[in-house]
C-alpha cells in the first residue's frame, strides 16, 4: 500500500475517535496491518534492492544504495505529504480542527497508519535485533502473500483508489457533516 492509502483510510476509520489521540493511534495501526493483508500494490525501493526470491533470506542481504535513497526519500515524503494534506484539508473543512485535541488526533492516526512501515525501514537499514526483528516478523505475518506486480502501477493505483474512495466519503461524512 501506499502511505496515503494508510493515511486516509486510517483517519476514515479512526475518525469517531479523533477527540482520543492514544485510540486515534491504536486504531490507525490497526488499520495498517489490515490493510497489508489485502493484495496489494506497494512502490519500489530503488534504495533497497530486489533479492533473489528463491533465496529464503533475501530479506537478511538488503544493502542500502545510497546512490538511489534520496530519490526514495523525496518519493516517500511525498506520498506522506498527500496524505497529511488530505487528512487535514478534510478535517479544516469540516471545522473539527478547531478542537486541539482533533489536530493531535488526526496526527496520531497518520502515524499509526504509517508507524509499521517506518519500523520496516529502521529493521532492514539499521536494527536487525530485538525488538525490531519480532516487530518485523508481526509485520510479515499480517502482510498479504500475494501481490499486485510493481510493474502494473496503473492497476495498483487504482486498485488502492478504490479503497480510498469509500474512506474519503466515510471521512467527509463524519468530519464535515458530523
Amino acid at each position: 500500500m501506499t502511505l496515503t492509502t494508510h493515511i486516509i483510510v486510517a483517519g476514515a476509520v479512526a475518525a469517531p475517535f479523533l477527540h482520543n489521540p492514544p485510540l486515534a493511534f491504536a486504531v490507525g495501526l490497526a488499520s495498517h496491518y489490515a490493510l497489508d493483508a489485502i493484495p496489494h500494490w506497494d512502490w519500489e525501493l530503488g534504495s533497497l534492492p530486489q533479492s533473489d526470491p528463491q533465496n529464503k533470506d533475501a530479506k537478511e542481504e538488503m544493502v542500502v544504495q545510497h546512490n538511489k535513497i534520496v530519490r526514495d526519500l523525496i518519493r516517500v515524503t511525498l506520498d506522506v505529504f498527500i496524505g497529511l494534506l488530505v487528512l487535514f484539508a478534510i478535517g479544516i473543512l469540516g471545522g473539527g480542527i478547531s478542537s486541539p485535541a482533533i489536530f493531535i488526533g488526526l496526527g496520531a492516526v497518520a502515524f499509526g497508519g504509517i508507524l509499521p512501515d517506518a519500523l520496516q525501514f529502521v529493521y532492514f537499514v539499521m536494527w536487525r535485533k530485538q525488538p525490531m526483528t519480532t516487530i518485523q516478523w508481526f509485520h510479515d505475518f499480517f502482510h498479504a502473500r500475494t501481490k499486485i506486480p510493481r510493474r502494473q502501477m496503473a492497476l495498483g493505483l487504482a486498485y488502492q483508489a478504490m479503497l480510498i474512495a469509500p474512506a474519503l466519503i466515510l471521512l467527509v461524512f463524519i468530519l464535515v457533516m458530523g
